[in-house]
């Protein structure tokens, strides 16, 4: 009943639980010491869906579960579809990850931690570190070592638009905006241009 109480309630909390990730990350990088505020057996328990995660200091390991103090209070989740993150994690839990050695150093050079790159998604890096997983965004840091990966590029905006002068209506994509001038390859005529003094833009790639 314990395990499965905890599991229900990791999924109530998983915001609670990145957002004090983030707030831990924001302080690694801030302090002088990477290791400040952190516990020797402060962990990061990972689930097989790769999205869930909850972090916490590891209090005991037996029977086939992890005993978590985390801040949603005493959890006890099942081994099974679980891996581990952290120094302090049994051997034979911990998450595997192969030549993803990294490590990020603030623009300014002040603060630097390591770990082992697992991905970047949504423009942060999810590095596994001696205290558990940890968020960091890609803005803030600079990557070195043989995991480094290159950071995906967001994709680039619609072009499309529709220009109105409230008679006519073009549509298609806008190849460009020189001297007052649209620049369209219109769906029905080709690439024409117009003045914008005499045309509505309507679109995200609207100048």
């Amino acid at each position: 009943m314990q395990s499965r109480h905890a599991i229900n309630a990791l999924a109530s909390s998983s915001k609670r639980t990145r957002a004090r990730l983030a707030a831990s990350v924001l302080t690694l990088l801030v302090a002088p010491s990477l290791a400040f505020g952190q516990d020797v057996n402060d962990v990061t328990l990972r689930f097989a869906n790769g999205q869930d995660s909850i972090s916490g200091t590891l209090t005991d390991f037996r029977d086939g579960k992890f005993f978590l103090d985390a801040t949603i209070g005493l959890v006890a989740i099942p081994v099974d579809g679980v891996s581990c993150i952290g120094n302090a994690c049994p051997e034979e839990t911990r998450l595997e990850i192969e030549n993803a050695g990294v490590v990020l150093t603030s623009k300014d050079g002040s603060a630097s931690i390591s770990g082992d790159l697992i991905e970047i998604v949504d423009g942060e890096y999810l590095l596994a570190t001696a205290f558990g997983e940890q968020r960091i965004a890609v803005d803030r840091v600079d990557c070195k070592g043989e995991g480094c990966i290159a950071v995906p590029e967001s994709p680039p905006a619609d072009p499309s638009v529709e220009l109105t002068n409230g008679e006519v209506t073009l549509q298609g994509n806008l190849l460009g905006f020189d001297d007052g001038i649209f620049i369209l390859d219109d769906r029905v005529m080709g690439e024409i241009r117009v003045r914008a003094s005499e045309f509505e833009c309507r679109g995200a790639a609207c100048p």
